[in-house]
């Protein structure tokens, strides 16, 4: 890997051969005053994926590497063996199936960065789009939280500032304070919000205004996501962002030193595990080992009519 990198663009990837040239067209066609090289975790793609990232790589052997693992590793695990070879000074994600729709994305991430020490990292507004491209009707994700500023107190263990593939971050793996392997040792699938709360400790993260980039959804099986599929169709989904919030919790109090609570969203877990138990009608023992495994069952009883028209606004709302 190169040692004068400013930007690292890492691309993990999973049976993306349908959108993977889109992908990686829309990074290598940015437009920057820097040096920058793009990492593409292949994650044991079982269609055409790796050749054809190993034919980027052979048309721009300077810049794009590939790390194409044997064996599926999860998406945590095979995002975090990319940031861990980053070089730059700054590390940008693109997931496989998403894509880039302004070429000054990195140089304008990048300039703000440059001129604000103080934030940790740099979002922008995005568009979602089906399979083949199309604008959806519905422009909201349920798990973001867009605002100029984003800090700790907006996190509560699930937001995030922007979907993955609009961060530009600063490389905090390159001088580690901590063991960042609780990144993927925490859940295979979902690394980004423990990822996103190393960040927060060291500074805010700031949003520009306009669209950069587009989050596909609603893609084929074979090449979607596999933790929104995940969360889809496991009927103990509530129960496992309850434990994953408390573990959280736990982690940050006892190695980050820092007692943050994550209450207010387990609340609403509660609220949207009895409404799943109610329409599924057999998930009720989840419901009610996360209320009483909340730190207030009374407060969440109290809170319950409150989250359950959250739940349901946000079904209407929200993808």
């Amino acid at each position: 890997m190169k040692q004068d990198v400013m930007v690292s663009v890492i691309v993990p990837t999973y049976n993306h051969e349908r959108y993977i040239r889109q992908a990686l067209d829309s990074v290598i066609g940015q437009q920057v005053n820097f040096s920058m090289e793009i990492l593409i975790g292949d994650d044991a793609s079982t269609d055409n994926t790796l050749k054809i990232i190993t034919e980027y790589k052979s048309k721009y052997p300077d810049t794009v590497y590939v790390i194409a693992n044997k064996t599926n590793l999860g998406a945590s695990k095979n995002s975090y063996n990319l940031v861990k070879h980053a070089a730059g000074k700054y590390i940008a994600t693109l997931e496989g199936d998403d894509f880039w729709i302004d070429q000054h994305k990195l140089q304008t991430q990048v300039d703000f960065l440059e001129k604000h020490p103080q934030y940790i990292g740099c979002t922008h507004k995005f568009l979602l789009v089906d399979e083949n491209g199309t604008l959806l009707k519905k422009q909201k994700l349920s798990w973001i939280k867009q605002k100029k500023c984003f800090t700790i107190n907006d996190f509560d263990g699930i937001l995030m500032p922007g979907q993955p593939s609009t961060f530009v971050r600063r490389n905090i793996f390159r001088e580690p304070k901590y063991d960042y392997s609780i990144c993927y040792k925490m859940h295979r699938m979902i690394s980004d919000r423990v990822a996103l709360l190393f960040y927060l400790q060291e500074g805010n993260f700031y949003l520009l205004s306009r669209p950069m980039s587009c989050y596909r959804i609603g893609i084929s099986p074979e090449a979607a996501n596999i933790t929104s599929i995940e969360y889809k169709r496991n009927i103990h989904a509530d129960y496992r962002d309850f434990t994953f919030l408390c573990n959280m919790e736990n982690y940050a109090r006892n190695e980050l030193n820092c007692n943050i609570s994550f209450e207010r969203t387990k609340y609403y877990i509660f609220a949207r595990s009895l409404l799943h138990s109610i329409e599924k009608k057999n998930q009720m023992t989840d419901t009610i080992k996360i209320l009483r495994d909340t730190t207030s069952p009374s407060k969440a009883v109290f809170f319950l009519p409150y989250n359950i028209l959250k739940v349901l606004i946000r079904h209407l709302i929200y993808y």
